[in-house]
């Protein structure tokens, strides 16, 4: 995928594809993953590719995650620490790195 989304100066497998050709293949890219979620909704690798390409679709188009992806992208985060919790330090350098750290609610009293 990186090949498809940081092609700036380097080497691309597509490197005829303009920037909105190249947003509009992950887009698709996304919304067929998904699909997969409808069947398979116990495989973490699946988890792992919408975490990484909605990541990098925001990325593409020089932008941070809109609310809904970001909800997604928590989500998504949520599935993979249940389905593979021994890898619990990896998951939360992913939501370090992708700045999903949930602030603690200020409770008022």
């Amino acid at each position: 995928m990186l090949n498809l989304t940081e092609y700036v100066g380097r080497p691309t497998i597509t490197p005829n594809l303009s920037p909105e050709e190249r947003v509009t293949y992950l887009t698709r890219e996304i919304e067929l993953i998904k699909e997969l979620l409808e069947d398979y909704d116990d495989i973490k690798w699946i988890y792992e590719a919408l975490l990484e390409y909605t990541v990098a679709l925001a990325a593409l188009e020089e932008r941070e995650a809109e609310p809904d992806e970001r909800r997604d992208l928590q989500h998504w985060l949520g599935k993979l620490r249940a389905l593979d919790p021994m890898r619990s330090g990896r998951w939360n350098d992913v939501e370090a790195a992708y700045g999903l750290r949930r602030r603690p609610s200020t409770a008022s009293a």
